[in-house]
């Protein structure tokens, strides 16, 4: 029984920084900006990364997560160049409709 509570706890876990970061789509008002701006390319690992970095509690779920991450991101890396090409990093402002659309963003970075 712990064997199968453990593998089910596995394949929930499996790349949710990948799911998070790709799910954010073309700009960043559907993902939690505060840790900053990141490439789309490989987020899952960022993000993953930038979490067991900060003062978050919980950073062993990030470890666990970061192998699945790595082979999700693998995964959906032609989406993922495309949307860097297209859209720029995750969390950054990189085209004046991205600023429009994510409010009080182009204020605070023109300053």
């Amino acid at each position: 029984m712990k064997i199968i509570i453990f593998i089910i706890f596995l394949f929930a876990l499996s790349g949710c920084s990948t799911f998070a970061t790709v799910s954010a789509g073309k700009n960043s008002q559907n993902f939690d900006c505060s840790r900053g701006s990141f490439p789309r390319v490989y987020s899952g690992v960022i993000n993953d990364w930038k979490f067991l970095t900060s003062d978050t509690a919980g950073g062993g779920v990030a470890i666990i997560d970061m192998p699945f991450s790595l082979v999700a991101d693998t995964l959906v890396l032609p989406y993922t160049i495309y949307m860097q090409v297209s859209h720029g990093d995750l969390c950054g402002v990189n085209k004046k409709q991205d600023c429009a659309e994510i409010s009080g963003r182009c204020d605070e970075l023109r300053k």
